[in-house]
Formats: C-alpha cells, sequence, structure tokens
C-alpha cells in the first residue's frame, strides 16, 4: 500500500502548495494527490477551489486571473500558487502523481503538461466527471486514470471499466472487503481518501487497499513503517 499526500500534506502546510508537497514526500508519501485549474491565460495552476478566497489572499475566480495575477498571492505561509510543470517536476523520481481535473476543458493541457515533462509513466489523472477520464484515455493511452465517485455502486470495477480507469477511487467511510475484493478481482486499484489516524492505517493495508490518501502523511507513514 503506498501512502498518498491529499493535497500534499494538508494539515502540515498550506495544502496544494510545494512546501505542502515537500512535506509529504519527506515523510515518505509514495504518491502525492493535487487539483488543477485553468487561468485566464491558459496556464495550469495547482489549487481546489475554483475561487481564491479559501486557500490564499485573494478574491474571485481562478480563471479570472493571470498567472502572473495568481502567482503574486500568498497561498499560505508566503507560498505561491504553483503550476501543474513545477508540482510534476518536484515529484519527478520520487513519487506517483495523481492530477485531478476540476475544471472542464482541460483534458488536453494537463495531457500535455504530463507529457512535456516525460512523466505518463509515473502520473494518474483522477476526476468525478468519467467521460473527461475518457478524453483523457483516447489523448494518452499510456496515461493511467482513475475513477471518484461519492457513492458505493454494486460493481465498482464495472464502473472503472466503463471509464477506461485504472483506479476506483472512493471516500473512506465507503471501505469495505468487498469493495476491495470487486475491484482487484476486476483487476482494478483502489484508491480511498483520508486516513489522518495513524491508528487506522494498518487496517486499510490489511484490507488490501492500494492508495491511501491522508491529510497526515507524516504520522501515517511513520505508523506504517515508511519512512
Amino acid at each position: 500500500m503506498k501512502v498518498m499526500g491529499h493535497r500534499g500534506a494538508r494539515h502540515e502546510a498550506p495544502e496544494n502548495t510545494l512546501p505542502s508537497i515537500a512535506r509529504a514526500l519527506e515523510a515518505g508519501a509514495e504518491a502525492i494527490e493535487v487539483d488543477v485549474q485553468p487561468t485566464r491565460d491558459g496556464a495550469l495552476v495547482v489549487i481546489h477551489d475554483e475561487t481564491l478566497e479559501r486557500t490564499t489572499d485573494g478574491a474571485g475566480r481562478v480563471d479570472a486571473h493571470t498567472l502572473a495575477e495568481l502567482r503574486a498571492l500568498d497561498a499560505g505561509d508566503g507560498a505561491q500558487v504553483p503550476t501543474l510543470a513545477e508540482v510534476l517536476e518536484l515529484c519527478r523520481g520520487r513519487a506517483e502523481l495523481f492530477v485531478e481535473l476540476k475544471a472542464p476543458g482541460c483534458e488536453a493541457r494537463v495531457v500535455q503538461a504530463i507529457q512535456a515533462a516525460d512523466q505518463v509513466e509515473a502520473c494518474f489523472v483522477k476526476s468525478f466527471v468519467h467521460p473527461w477520464l475518457l478524453t483523457v484515455k483516447a489523448l494518452e493511452p499510456a496515461l493511467r486514470t482513475a475513477c471518484l465517485l461519492y457513492g458505493r455502486p454494486v460493481d465498482p470495477a464495472a464502473v472503472a471499466r466503463a471509464a477506461k480507469a485504472e483506479v476506483f477511487s472512493v471516500g473512506i467511510a465507503l471501505l469495505d472487503p468487498d469493495l476491495v475484493e470487486r475491484c482487484h478481482a476486476g483487476g482494478v486499484q483502489v484508491c480511498t481518501w483520508n486516513c489522518n489516524d495513524p491508528d487506522a492505517a494498518g487496517r486499510y493495508r490489511d484490507l488490501g487497499v492500494d492508495y491511501l490518501g491522508s491529510d497526515t502523511p507524516t504520522a501515517v507513514c511513520a505508523a506504517l513503517g515508511q519512512v
């Protein structure tokens, strides 16, 4: 089981920033999850919300601002809003990267950014909007994808296969042995979010979870001996 730093290490450093991602990598996380939004001038930045207020000192929609304007903001503790290219470089050779699509029309640009970084084999593209994943697969068949779902389907592997996804990702409250078994029987890996209790981490490893998301990767990696 690989620990996946959720937005880096969002309970240890400002989420979706380079310091947060670096913190997760230093903790021993073998995967990192980030979110991508487009800027007004066509760049890709790593930020979860479509608006700026929650995680920066800015205001308004992310896509109403240029990259230069966004770079001038404080994303927490003096950190900048990073670009996807910067995150790809930081994770290079150190961890797999899960990139969540948060806005429509970004599929081609995200694929191109991953290709330009020569990191197709190290990345996953994930989304709740499964048609976006089909677009990603059409653009780059070698790029792995993860389908997100809020609910608990009867046949999760079938849902993943319909999206041409290698990974089924579900909230931790919906995780159970049957779901993991059904996914693995169908050749699909399981990702779950988020385990912030280090005492519980071993239980998910025993269940056979492939990727365990965590906002507190330092404690979770330590509990699992993955430091």
